[in-house]
């Protein structure tokens, strides 16, 4: 922090260039706000790093304009916020400063108690900083590079050399150029400019542009081309802890089918490639392709003359692994028709997406194995995978129309009456629950446009109420802390009176 400090009193002594400056821009004024942006940036950024609260931030800035959550508002790259907290400061007539700051739900506690009845406005002021946008638009580009290599040599002042991001998936990165990243502890900070050519313009460099600098702090969950705020954010470990339930329900099936041991170890052997990077996964080479065939066409052969809970074990392994390889097999391009051949001999089936131009396995042996050991343990791990699913394997949405939350509730409250005491109870019970806040979603006027805003409205009180009676008898007794801090955050929005920041089984094929 001493080194961070003494970086910062040197900014004052950073000289400026202004090559190209004409007699109509106000030198003097524009000199002087030369590196607001980034002034502005690190005053922000021990807040950030703190992740201040709600309460907090409103003590030092009353003024600002405070926002909920709403899904039609996270068109800017952030989610999962809750509350949003804005700024303007003019700098000069036609110019001024925006500043917005989103914040968080806080981190569950250990015990992953949920909050009591209490003041929704009250519990948003728990909420967390996470991010910060800063931004001021230009009306003439070459006041906006200007501007942008003042920002940049002022952060690089106070946080040492930047790294250039070269590539990159947020929302608006095509049109963003200089850019650069600089680590700040646990937090992340980003400048560049964004512009727009204007219809009418033929040369970009006439149209208007807009400097900015974002703070990216843990509870944000983005992050950039390898760079990442902290350890990651919700959505890298929800995929980490998924990959490893699907491998443990793997494991399970390949010993309820108990088959030779070297079948079992031939098959056991791929689960080592669910570890992969389950967001850049390399597609295998055609010799790697080959051995997983044959050892998969193998132990489908074996499990065919099993007793039928031991195939359904069998299917449901072997469905579970094709699954999550599709992918890396490329099993789904067009020109495997002869490798999808081979597959759909033992019963697998595919359903051609026009809009992937993929062919997607359509999970008839999970769907099998359900139906071949309904009150054994094969069968039962087979529903709840298909609950997980929303009961939706076609890969266009037309299972369940969209509603896959429908058959949760329904089918999912039907299993617990008939099963009280499942050993799957928990995890039915958390799908449950978020099939429930689907209904509150869609009602609040999410989901796709808002387009079924008018269908669920009513049915949004009674959800809410339904989602948060699941949730609270379910988290304390789900074993995958991930799953369980996860429903935690998601119910303590409910209780906030928030839309829920994504649905699980709403379904959009368009």
């Amino acid at each position: 922090m001493v080194g961070f400090v003494k970086r910062l009193t040197q900014l004052a002594l950073i000289p400026v260039v202004y090559a190209g400056l004409n007699g109509s821009w106000p030198l003097p004024a524009f000199a002087a706000q030369s590196d607001v942006l980034a002034r502005q940036a690190l005053e922000q950024l021990p807040a950030l790093q703190a992740g201040v609260s709600l309460d907090q931030w409103r003590r030092d800035h009353a003024e600002d304009s405070l926002t909920p959550y709403h899904q039609v508002l996270t068109r800017t790259g952030v989610d999962g916020w809750c509350v949003r907290s804005t700024s303007e400061t003019e700098l000069a007539p036609e110019r001024r400063l925006r500043r917005i700051a989103y914040f968080f739900p806080p981190s569950p506690p250990e015990s992953l108690t949920l909050p009591g009845p209490v003041d929704p406005v009250r519990l948003r002021g728990q909420c967390r900083l996470g991010f910060v946008s800063l931004e001021v638009a230009e009306a003439d580009s070459q006041r906006a590079r200007i501007l942008g290599e003042a920002t940049r040599r002022s952060l690089s002042a106070a946080l040492g050399a930047a790294d250039s991001l070269r590539s990159m998936r947020f929302w608006g990165a095509g049109s963003w150029r200089d850019r650069s990243l600089w680590t700040a502890g646990d937090a992340l900070v980003v400048s560049a400019i964004k512009q727009w050519p204007r219809a009418r313009d033929r040369d970009a460099e006439q149209s208007p542009a807009t400097v900015f600098v974002l703070g990216l702090g843990t509870l944000s969950g983005i992050h950039f081309a390898g760079f990442t705020a902290g350890t990651g954010g919700p959505e890298q470990r929800a995929a980490v802890a998924r990959h490893h339930g699907i491998a443990t329900r793997a494991v399970e099936a390949i010993g309820l089918a108990a088959l030779p041991g070297d079948a079992a170890d031939g098959i056991r052997s791929w689960l080592a490639r669910f570890g992969e990077d389950p967001f850049s996964p390399r597609p295998w080479t055609a010799e790697e392709i080959g051995r997983f065939t044959v050892a998969a066409e193998r132990w489908l052969t074996l499990s065919a003359a099993l007793p039928a809970p031991r195939r359904a074990a069998g299917l449901l392994a072997a469905d579970l692994l094709l699954n999550e390889l599709e992918r890396v097999v490329t099993l789904g391009d067009p020109d495997r028709a002869a490798l999808r051949d081979r597959f759909g001999a033992h019963g697998a089936a595919f359903n051609y997406s026009p809009l992937g131009q993929w062919f997607v396995y359509t999970r008839t042996w999970l769907k099998r194995a359900l139906e071949l050991d309904p009150e054994g343990r094969a069968g039962e791990l087979a529903f709840l995978t298909l609950m997980e699913l929303g009961f939706e394997t076609s890969g266009t949405c037309k299972d369940q129309r969209r509603m896959g939350f429908r058959e949760v509730v329904g089918r999912g409250e039907d299993w617990l009456r008939a099963r009280p005491a499942s050993a799957i109870e928990a995890e039915l019970r958390l799908l449950v629950a978020h099939a429930y806040s689907d209904i509150v979603t869609l009602g609040s006027g999410g989901g796709y446009n808002g387009a079924d805003s008018a269908t669920f409205a009513a049915e949004v009180p009674r959800a809410r109420a339904r989602a948060i009676e699941q949730y609270r008898r379910t988290i304390p007794g789900i074993a995958d802390s991930a799953a369980a801090r996860e429903a935690w955050t998601h119910a303590w929005r409910l209780l906030a009176a928030l839309t829920p920041a994504r649905t699980w089984f709403y379904c959009i094929y368009d």
